[in-house]
């Protein structure tokens, strides 16, 4: 469990039905007890998404719409009353997942510097150019093939990095082009070993600077 990792005593609240009031009245609720209220779940623009909405109308809104993917629906709030945290996070696993090690992770352990792995990219990897920021969720071999255990693993040099999801990887979701709604509905995040942040296309062999899940998953 993240939260626990990173220090706090998560608690289960349940599900609450896709009405304002209803959202409004739980977030209250939990926010006087709570030092973080987390949501996941109805932030898009459907008409049934109604959480942003609803923190944009009871909160200070500090982080909203983010230009990244997976997990651009994301809000972070203040309720200045109780001085509780809110995170409204998208509910694709992988957008999800993606929101809470980049967005989430800050509220608990502060802004930090995230140590990263030097590597080559062991293939093209053309990302939509839509002026955002992509989170490539990426396998790391050594010289040889075979996987990088730990970070007892090879020289810097010899590592080659895979884009998890790619049709060279392990699990092939988007074939040779990045596709980030792929990779935001994918509930096997957890197989990659990290992820690089780019905002234009990766070429092979050429350098990249990994954030190892490990690093962010403490």
């Amino acid at each position: 469990n993240l939260v626990r990792a990173w220090g706090g005593t998560p608690a289960l609240a349940g599900s609450v039905p896709d009405r304002p009031e209803r959202v409004g009245e739980r977030v209250a609720a939990l926010a006087t007890d709570h030092d973080v209220v987390v949501t996941t779940g109805g932030t898009g623009v459907g008409r049934t998404d109604e959480t942003a909405g609803v923190l944009g109308e009871a909160a200070e809104v500090r982080v909203r719409d983010v230009p990244l993917r997976p997990g651009s629906n994301t809000t972070v709030a203040w309720l200045p009353d109780s001085g509780t945290a809110v995170a409204s996070l998208p509910g694709p696993p992988g957008a999800a997942f993606s929101s809470a090690t980049l967005l989430l992770r800050p509220l608990f352990v502060g802004r930090q510097r995230v140590p990263t792995l030097r590597g080559r990219m062991a293939c093209d990897l053309p990302v939509p150019d839509q002026g955002l920021t992509f989170v490539v969720p990426v396998e790391l071999v050594d010289g040889s093939g075979g996987p990088v255990h730990g970070s007892d693993g090879p020289e810097r040099e010899t590592v080659r990095v895979v884009p998890f999801g790619h049709a060279t990887s392990t699990v092939d979701l988007y074939g040779e082009r990045f596709r980030p709604r792929r990779v935001s509905t994918c509930a096997r995040l957890a197989a990659a070993d990290g992820f690089v942040l780019t905002d234009g296309d990766l070429r092979a062999d050429g350098r990249v600077d990994v954030v190892p899940y490990t690093a962010v998953e403490t």
